[in-house]
């Protein structure tokens, strides 16, 4: 089911709110954001609360 589908406005960034949004999740919940531009401490909050995360990665970058 969906816990929360919030919108905000298109200058808003998602950067900040990955950070917000981690905080917020549980284990086993996945979050999706359109994060063309994004802070990887947000990516790693989200996988330290055993939960997932889909994302959009820009051309060219490297995943290991």
């Amino acid at each position: 089911s969906i816990k929360d589908m919030t919108m905000y406005k298109y200058n808003r960034s998602d950067q900040g709110l990955s950070q917000y949004t981690a905080d917020h999740l549980n284990k086993g919940d996945l979050y999706i954001a359109d994060l063309g531009y994004y802070v990887l401490k947000g990516f790693q909050k989200i996988e330290d609360k055993k939960a997932f995360y889909l994302s959009r990665f820009q051309v060219h970058t490297n995943v290991y």
